[in-house]
């Protein structure tokens, strides 16, 4: 329940209709986004650091 109205942000009703498949396929999406599940796409973590770092550096 936590990871539903925390985490996916659903409306309790929303939350409360849901199938469990719905729910997964909810949270599967919330994990890709957020590149902790499927495809390695996107930055690591520290390449994320370190891009911030320059752009905090260049904007100075």
């Amino acid at each position: 329940m936590q990871v539903g109205l925390g985490w996916l942000r659903l409306p309790p009703a929303a939350f409360w209709q849901m199938t469990p498949r719905e729910f997964a396929a909810a949270l599967e999406g919330w994990m890709t986004i957020n590149g902790l599940a499927g495809p390695a796409e996107g930055l690591s973590r520290a390449e994320s650091e370190a891009l911030r770092a320059f752009l905090a550096e260049d904007a100075s």
